[in-house]
Order: C-alpha cells, then sequence, then structure tokens
C-alpha cells in the first residue's frame, strides 16, 4: 500500500515539472516579441499557442492534488502567472484578430446524469422509435411499460429486484411526454403536408378552433403563373397526410437557448460601449453594429425601453404566458416568456420602427 501511494506522489512529481517545462518552453517563445523580429502573422500564431500552452497547464495543475506535489504545483503557478502577465501586455501591441473561443463547458447541462445506464436504454428504445419508426405516443407509453415489465421480470429470475434494480425500474416513466421533457425534447412539431410529386409543402390549419390539424385534399402548386396546378391527392384515406414533415418552430428552441444557466447573464454583458482594443469575446462590437429593418444603428436603451412598455400594456390572451419584462420588469427565465417576445412584442417593435 505504501509503494502504491509513493508511486502516485512520484507521478503526480512528474506531471507538475512536465507543465513546468511547458510553460518554460511558452515564456522562451515570446522572447522575439519584445524585439520586433518576426513576421507581421507570427506573432498571432506565437501568442495563440502561448494561450493554448496556459488552458493547457490550468487544467492539468487543477487535477494535481498529491501533497508530494506542492512545491512543484506552487512553482508552476508562479510561472502561469508570468506567462499570463506577459500574454496580457502583448495583446496590448498584437490584438486578437481571430476567433475567440468560448469555454461554456460550466454551463453544459448533463441530462443522462443521475440514470442508471438500464434505464437509458429504455429512454433510447422509445425516443427511436418515436423519431426513426413514427409510433404515437401512446404507442411509445405502452413500449415503455412493457420495457419496464419486462425488466421487472427478468429480475425475479434471479430472485428479485434488489435496491439498485428497483431504482432503475422506478426512473422508467409511465408516458413519452415525461421523457421528452427529462431530454428537453417536448418541443410542440407543426405537421406539414408534403406533396409526393412535387414536394410543396402545405401548412395545417384549425377550423373553428379544433385541436385536429387539416389539409388541402389536392395540391394545388404551380411551377409558374400559367401551368396547370400540380393536382396530386396530399391526404390518405383517414385524412391524415400521405408525407408530412414535422417542423419544430425556431423560436421554441432559442427559447430554451435562452434559459440555459448564464445565458441570460451572458448577454448583458454586451451593454455598455465596447473597448477600442478586444481582448475577449465580451469586447466584441456585435451588438453595437446591429443595423434595424431601416438600415440604421439600433438604440439599445429605446429599444428596450419600448419593449418594456409594450411587455407591461399590451393585451394578451390569458393562455399567452405574459414575460415579466426585461431588466427594471424582471428577468426571463421560462422558454415560455421568450417565445412570447418572439411572436408578439418583438415584431410590434418592428412595425413601429418601419412606420
Amino acid at each position: 500500500m505504501a509503494e502504491e501511494i509513493n508511486t502516485a506522489s512520484a507521478r503526480a512529481v512528474l506531471s507538475a515539472q512536465r507543465l513546468q517545462d511547458v510553460l518554460d518552453k511558452s515564456l522562451d517563445s515570446l522572447a522575439p516579441l519584445y524585439t520586433g523580429s518576426l513576421d507581421s502573422l507570427e506573432p498571432q500564431v506565437v501568442l495563440g499557442n502561448a494561450e493554448a500552452c496556459l488552458a493547457h497547464v490550468q487544467k492539468g495543475i487543477g487535477s494535481i492534488s498529491r501533497p508530494a506535489a506542492t512545491d512543484a504545483i506552487g512553482k508552476a503557478k508562479k510561472s502561469m502567472a508570468t506567462l499570463e502577465k506577459k500574454i496580457r501586455q502583448l495583446r496590448k501591441v498584437y490584438p486578437g484578430n481571430t476567433a475567440v473561443k468560448i469555454d461554456d463547458t460550466k454551463h453544459f447541462i448533463n441530462l443522462t446524469f443521475g440514470y442508471h445506464v438500464a434505464t437509458l436504454i429504455a429512454f433510447c428504445i422509445v425516443l427511436a422509435s418515436r423519431i426513426f419508426q413514427g409510433a404515437a405516443r401512446r404507442g411509445a407509453g405502452a413500449l415503455l411499460k412493457g420495457i419496464k415489465l419486462f425488466g421487472y421480470n427478468l429480475t425475479l429470475l434471479a430472485g428479485g429486484p434488489n435496491d439498485l434494480q428497483k431504482l432503475a425500474l422506478s426512473t422508467i416513466p409511465d408516458s413519452i411526454p415525461a421523457v421528452e421533457t427529462k431530454f428537453n425534447l417536448d418541443v410542440e412539431a407543426i405537421p406539414h403536408a408534403m406533396c409526393t410529386k412535387c414536394g410543396y409543402v402545405y401548412s395545417p390549419t384549425y377550423p373553428r378552433g379544433f385541436s385536429k390539424p387539416e389539409w388541402p385534399q389536392r395540391c394545388s402548386y404551380r411551377l409558374i403563373e400559367l401551368s396547370e396546378p400540380c393536382g396530386e391527392s396530399l391526404l390518405k384515406s383517414d385524412g391524415q397526410p400521405r408525407k408530412m414533415l414535422e417542423y419544430y418552430p425556431f423560436p421554441d428552441w432559442f427559447g430554451r437557448f435562452l434559459s440555459l444557466p448564464g445565458t441570460e447573464e451572458y448577454i448583458a454583458q454586451y451593454y455598455g460601449l465596447p473597448p477600442s482594443t478586444k481582448y475577449d469575446v465580451k469586447d466584441d462590437s456585435f451588438f453595437y453594429t446591429l443595423t434595424s429593418p431601416k438600415c440604421a444603428a439600433i438604440d439599445s436603451s429605446n429599444t428596450l425601453q419600448y419593449i418594456q412598455s409594450s411587455v407591461r400594456e399590451t393585451i394578451t390572451p390569458s393562455w399567452v404566458t405574459k414575460p415579466p419584462g426585461i431588466s427594471r420588469a424582471g428577468t426571463l427565465k421560462a422558454a415560455d416568456h421568450w417565445r412570447g417576445l418572439y411572436y408578439i412584442h418583438l415584431p410590434l417593435y418592428k412595425d413601429q420602427s418601419l412606420g
């Protein structure tokens, strides 16, 4: 046991020393930048490599926890601070002109975390039946229950389910909507009828407020204005499209993206005046150079004030999820709030900006 501990400690010290070597080489590579002896493009390459090395070492140092490597880690951290300081100084002379890499791993949500492998297999089987086989929700729900029943009876062959097996079985829901919600896939699809002959797509209609969609009986698309309509039959005998295209609205997906942890705060960093020298993605000028439909620069403060007043004053049906507003009126968290902005309040702003 003691020998294993000594071996692990020696490996930790060796790892820290190797990272120190990387730092030393990176520091040496920056020396020509102070003399200005490199070509115009080479400073960007050298600084880019140094920044990549710094990120690599920071990650490596953070993974070393053996007490025996404390001295080596301390030395490496001092070199890291020196390298970072020099990079910042040189970036003032050689501002970055390449795309900025954003590390968003801290905002990544592992939707499979906490589930047993057997449970995830059940999820995948049912989702695959929905996506690739076109199974209805009722059929997918029956499949879930069948998998659960099969798993329970399989455990009985070994004397009954143990605690871990009971937990895995209990986390399998009885309905497909629950599975779709767990994986953030519960965006409502809009079913379109597609012509099997010309490929023209028809949006559904909901006459008299019914929830069941309807489509035209035949395709009326004309290749040119004077040509005959396609005339191909669109529907089967049961009224369903012969070929269906399911469309998932982009605002729904985008609303979910904006509702992810940290996204709203990241967007908020763009307010204010951009600095003249760019060191980070937050210094970009995209937000400030964005143009309106009139091709004029958008006044962000006036825009926000108008949208806030629209949120407060616009009368909407009771079933519409009204956003709490922006900034002073509250913060947006739910995807429904963003969807309301895109469908109702932002179009109103567009109309008044064109008027």
